[in-house]
């Protein structure tokens, strides 16, 4: 008798530093020191059992976390539901699993609202996938898997810290610079000079003058200087071109031609008479300056007869209509005269050309 009382005493020991344990890590701890305040039902699902002495077994069972015939005996660990009879656990608290380890075991933090089966298992939170939510969903790394892989990866994954393997126009660790020969955002093209499926073939065996070429097509577009493309090939520039200089995408003569010589590209000649023309005259002659100054001196004279022929039929004319008028007042016609010619002779003695240029004249052919 007494030896069942010292058990008693030490199983309500037990149970004391239990429910202290429980309240220290801030669980609501049960309190089951009535009579049958952890029974289902408290009282009334209290009762005499066949083969249990007294009246204060529990006959429906006992609450959560709560095993024994009275209801007086905590689950182990972090188990919810345990067997009444010696407290074996089959269902673990929320947030743990394992019931046959006695639910020592978490769920992961990535669980949706931190819970999961009895094996782990669970629904995962946003970039997570995997069994147990430890795994970042593919193109994603990082711990909390917030970091984006590299498109420069294979299959676009990469471990936890971006490291992986490189598609073949990227390198580094991440896979997030060119290869060589590449370039681009996405390093999709090849670097001047260089052309092929794997941007490996020089442009040098397209053209020996070629700069930049289709990557793949061995055609130029772009050449050294003094030179142009035309049909994918490298041509020189004009030899009429001033600095044999000339636009690389045409061949148009760029700081125009040398004397003799005009159109785009500075292949056609000057007229016969002509020492410079202009690179874009379509024709037009321009006259030097010592056969303009003959020119002028010919119209001048040209001009000085006009004036005095129509002068003298002036005076012819106006004598004819006065035939009976006194010799004095023909004389005082005379100097009348004599200032009409001087006028006439200042007037042609002046340049008779205008042009821009002082020392062209320009004419259509």
């Amino acid at each position: 008798m007494q030896i069942m009382k010292t058990s008693q005493k030490i199983k309500a020991y037990i149970f004391y530093l239990l429910f202290i344990f429980h309240l220290c890590n801030g669980e609501e701890a049960i309190d089951c020191s009535g009579r049958c305040a952890c029974c289902i039902d408290e009282e009334f699902g209290c009762g005499t059992s066949p083969g249990i002495h007294g009246d204060t077994s529990c006959l429906k069972g006992s609450v959560d976390t709560i095993y024994g015939h009275r209801c007086k005996n905590p689950c182990r660990s972090n188990c919810l539901k345990c067997t009444q009879d010696i407290g074996e656990c089959f269902a673990c608290k929320p947030g743990f699993y394992g019931n046959l380890t006695n639910c020592v075991d978490s769920c992961s933090i990535r669980c949706i609202d931190g819970t999961c089966e009895n094996d782990g298992r669970c629904t995962c939170i946003q970039n997570f996938e995997g069994n147990k939510c430890d795994t970042c969903v593919q193109g994603r790394y990082g711990d909390n898997c917030e970091h984006t892989c590299s498109i420069g990866c294979i299959g676009n994954t990469c471990n936890r810290n971006g490291s992986c393997s490189c598609l073949h126009n990227f390198n580094g660790q991440n896979c997030d610079v060119c290869a060589a020969n590449y370039e681009g955002s996405a390093c999709e093209s090849c670097d001047d000079g260089f052309y092929g499926k794997y941007c490996s073939k020089s442009c040098i065996l397209v053209d020996s003058n070629c700069l930049k070429c289709k990557r793949d097509d061995e055609y130029c577009m772009k050449c050294k200087n003094g030179y142009f493309s035309s049909n994918g090939n490298c041509v020189e520039c004009g030899i009429n071109c001033l600095e044999r200089k000339c636009d690389p995408t045409n061949g148009r003569c760029t700081l125009g031609c040398k004397a003799g010589f005009w159109s785009d590209i500075c292949d056609a000649n000057c007229n016969l008479n002509c020492s410079s023309c202009g690179q874009f005259s379509n024709g037009r002659i321009y006259i030097t300056s010592s056969t303009n100054t003959a020119l002028a001196a010919l119209v001048g004279l040209f001009a000085t007869l006009f004036m005095c022929t129509a002068a003298g039929c002036y005076l012819w004319n106006r004598r004819r209509s006065k035939p009976k008028e006194n010799n004095s007042e023909i004389q005082l016609d005379q100097p009348e005269t004599e200032r009409a010619y001087e006028q006439l002779q200042r007037q042609t003695s002046e340049p008779t050309y205008r042009d821009v240029d002082a020392n062209y004249t320009v004419l259509p052919m």
